[in-house]
């Protein structure tokens, strides 16, 4: 999946693109080194003015040719580069940040649908347990009535028993299917492929504390980390308007050559220039209607709505792993009591069929046992999904996904 999926794709060239604008060049610091080239000719036809005497009517020529060496770069701009520079930085990290996030989504996407398939055929393998129990009882009860103990009612009961499940078993099979192209899909496989899976449900590890935790959210979790790189952002933002009342200091070089020629019927004249300079500039805007007051003050402004920013972020993912920490702890009671359900579902099974042998129960209570142990059977499959589900969503929210398969 980390491999294939389209999103994590994108992510990474959109890392790549940050990463290529924090270059010095794209806030100005480096500098700018031009070439110009250009020409010229022109004519003027005086052999038809009639106010021109006879010995002047004839053609002006001219041809000109210049060429240029341009460098342009600028020494200060008070310290608005600088804050450019390492906005470009923070937000190469964002996107950085941006790639973990989406591959963090995937790993618990992926773990999902892994442990849903296995879920699915869980389940299937319930309702194929069931429909052995219906089996045997069926085959008891033809020799029951062959030997004359039993009565059609049973075999009947047992043979819609089986129908009934076999119905189930079928859905449940298209479940586990379903489940499997989920899983392809995923990871960018073909639909079809079918696999082998060989890591099985298991109960989840056991979580620290509540505010251990909180701890790790707050300095690991993506989210919060971005709001700092947007806060820290938003200061550079503050340092980048507030270069603006500072004069800007530019240094300029140019080196140009001028040929020209200038021809009169057979006569020609040319003549030619070198020109070199070296211009010191100071640029300083004096008063420009309080733009500059004004885009310091907008910029102060998103910088106290980026720290807002960071203290809502640090709230909520907080109170994100507070909500997943409760749901864990009820989860990992729920799935001990259905456990404990499945266990004396499996035991009252066993005595009925004892006391079913015996013809003390009839075939209808001895089915609602079996159907007893069949729904505590999934309800336990259940449980233990949404336990490790929940365990998931903790170490995603503290950032333990992404450590060991960033790489």
């Amino acid at each position: 999946a980390l491999e294939n999926n389209y999103g994590i794709k994108v992510a990474r060239l959109n890392s790549d693109i940050a990463h290529l604008n924090d270059h010095w060049g794209n806030v100005g610091a480096l500098p700018q080194i031009g070439i110009a080239l250009d020409g010229s000719q022109s004519e003027i036809d005086m052999s038809k003015d009639s106010t021109v005497i006879p010995e002047m009517r004839r053609a002006f020529e001219s041809y000109g040719f210049n060429s240029g060496l341009v460098a342009n770069w600028t020494i200060f701009d008070g310290m608005g580069m600088f804050a450019a520079k390492h906005s470009l930085e923070l937000i190469a990290s964002q996107s950085d940040n941006q790639v973990e996030l989406i591959i963090e989504q995937t790993v618990e996407a992926v773990d999902f649908a892994y442990h849903n398939s296995l879920v699915q055929i869980g389940l299937l393998e319930v309702l194929s347990e069931s429909m052995d129990f219906s089996r045997t009882r069926l085959r008891e009860a033809f020799w029951s009535e062959e030997y004359g103990v039993a009565g059609t009612f049973d075999k009947l009961q047992f043979e819609n028993a089986i129908i009934t499940d076999s119905s189930a078993y079928l859905m449940q099979e298209l479940a586990v299917n379903t489940s499997i192209r989920n899983l392809n899909r995923l990871m960018g496989e073909g639909e079809e492929l079918k696999w082998n899976l060989t890591t099985s449900l298991k109960s989840p590890p056991k979580l620290g504390t509540l505010y251990d935790l909180q701890q790790q959210v707050v300095s690991s979790n993506l989210l919060v980390k971005n709001a700092n790189l947007a806060k820290d952002i938003s200061t550079e933002g503050v340092k980048l308007a507030q270069a603006r009342m500072y004069p800007v200091v530019g240094l300029g070089a140019a080196y140009r050559r001028a040929d020209n020629v200038f021809s009169v019927g057979e006569q020609s004249l040319s003549s030619g220039n070198n020109t070199a300079s070296i211009t010191l500039s100071l640029n300083f805007n004096l008063f420009n209607g309080g733009a500059t007051k004004r885009a310091i003050s907008e910029a102060i402004i998103k910088q106290e709505i980026a720290e807002f920013g960071i203290f809502e972020q640090k709230s909520e993912a907080m109170k994100l792993v507070s909500d997943v920490y409760n749901k864990y702890t009820v989860n990992a009671s729920v799935y001990g009591l259905s456990l404990k359900a499945t266990t004396n579902a499996k035991t009252a099974l066993d005595i009925a069929e004892s006391r079913y042998n015996d013809g003390v129960i009839n075939s209808l209570d001895y089915r609602t046992l079996e159907v007893a142990l069949q729904v505590a059977r999934v309800q336990e499959i259940q449980a233990l999904q949404a336990w490790r589900a929940s365990y998931i969503e903790v170490q995603r929210l503290i950032g333990a996904l992404r450590a060991p398969l960033i790489n």
